[in-house]
């Protein structure tokens, strides 16, 4: 499994800042947003629950 190695090497190297930077993105690209799932479902850190701009829809994840 050289690849998941290799990942769980790159997710040792990060710090806070490159969480900070990735905040302060105004448009985020879906390979970014997909990455960012995957380190809260790898960290079991749920993202909070907030609701869609019309009362219809339910709740969604934002894990971005």
């Amino acid at each position: 499994m050289p690849i998941f190695e290799k990942a769980v090497k790159a997710v040792g190297r990060l710090r806070n800042e490159h969480v900070v930077e990735l905040r302060g993105f105004n448009k985020v690209a879906p390979g970014v947003k997909m990455v960012a799932k995957v380190l809260c479902l790898m960290f079991e850190n749920a993202p909070p629950k907030v609701r869609k701009n019309t009362p219809e829809e339910d709740a969604m994840e934002m894990y971005w």
